[in-house]
Order: structure tokens, then sequence, then C-alpha cells
């Protein structure tokens, strides 16, 4: 079955056989998808992602209104995250400069701050949302519930010391092994 073509002047439906329409649609999702929403939610959204539905997704974006400005807005501000992540993520920038590696990092923490304890968002799909590496995101997500629980504020990224890194100043074992006799044939008592 298929939809007629859509008429040019588009016809207000009075609200009587609207509300009818409402009433039965309503029935039969709830019939159809045994009372879960969560189910009844992703069958109207592949409702409006089906192509056989092409024409009706606009239409149903132009009765809705202000919720399309809404993610029209968010869709904005997630194409500028993602402008911005991969402006700062290029590879003549982000070896040689830790402030920009440290801006990205928390673009992709605040960016991931309200998914962090969902597992429903996959980290490759949030990386290719937000044009991030998967590491990026998985760095990012591994963080965010941290600070969410512990209500902590964003603060730099601490780089782990390497593991031939000196911990203790080498200045007094340099001046006691000049000055031991066993190491060294200087004569440093002379006088």
């Amino acid at each position: 079955m298929e939809w007629s073509s859509p008429p040019n002047d588009v016809q207000q439906t009075s609200s009587s056989t609207l509300a009818e329409d409402v009433k039965d649609i309503r029935s039969a999702l709830i019939v159809v998808t045994r009372k879960d929403l969560s189910r009844a939610a992703n069958t109207i959204a592949s409702i409006l992602t089906d192509n056989r539905n092409a024409g009706l997704k606009p239409l149903v974006m132009e009765a809705i209104g202000v919720e399309d400005k809404k993610s029209e807005l968010n869709s904005h501000i997630v194409q500028g995250l993602a402008n911005c992540i991969s402006q700062h993520s290029t590879r003549a920038v982000a070896p040689a400069q830790p402030p920009q590696r440290l801006f990205v990092k928390n673009i992709c923490t605040a960016a991931v701050f309200s998914v962090a304890k969902n597992g429903n968002v996959s980290n490759q799909r949030l990386a290719d949302t937000l044009a991030a590496s998967w590491y990026q995101i998985s760095s990012a997500r591994n963080r965010a519930p941290l600070l969410v629980d512990q209500k902590m504020i964003v603060g730099p990224y601490l780089r782990n010391t390497r593991c031939d890194f000196i911990l203790e100043k080498p200045v007094p074992f340099v001046h006691d092994y000049c000055q031991d006799d066993d190491h060294t044939r200087l004569d440093t008592k002379q006088r």
C-alpha cells in the first residue's frame, strides 16, 4: 500500500477527524508494540526514516515545528563541535601542541557527559558524529562517569610518567660518587 501523492495545497483536517485518527493510530500502536514505549518510539522512527515514507517526514517535522527548530539548533551545535575537533586534530597540530590535544579531550569529555553511563551509544558512532578518533571518545567516556559521580570539575589530563623517568634528582648522587675513593681516582682531598 502506498501514499497518494500529496496535494499542492495542504488542507487543514478538522479537529474532530484528527482526534479520531490520533485515537485509532494510538490504539493500533499500543496493540502492535505490546504497550512498550521504546518499541513504539523505534517503530515511529522507522516509519519516518523508511524511503517509502519520504514525503511524510517533512510534513511531520513541519507539523511539530518547535521541536524541529530545536533539533536543527542541536545539529548545528554538534556540527560545530565536530568541525572544531577536526580542525584541532590534524596531524600538523596534534603531535606538537599539547594545548590543542587537551582542548579536544575536554570537548570529547563534555560531549559524552550525558551518555557516559548509557551503554546504548557505541564509541564508534560517537566518534563518527564528532569527527574524533575512537580512542579520544573511549578515553573521554572512561573519564566522564568519574566527573559525573563525584561532581568533579574538568581538569587537565595528566600524562602517565615514563617507566624510565628519574624520580630523584641525581645531583647529590653525582657529588657523592665524585667524593668516593672507591670509584674515582681524583684526589679531591688534596691540600
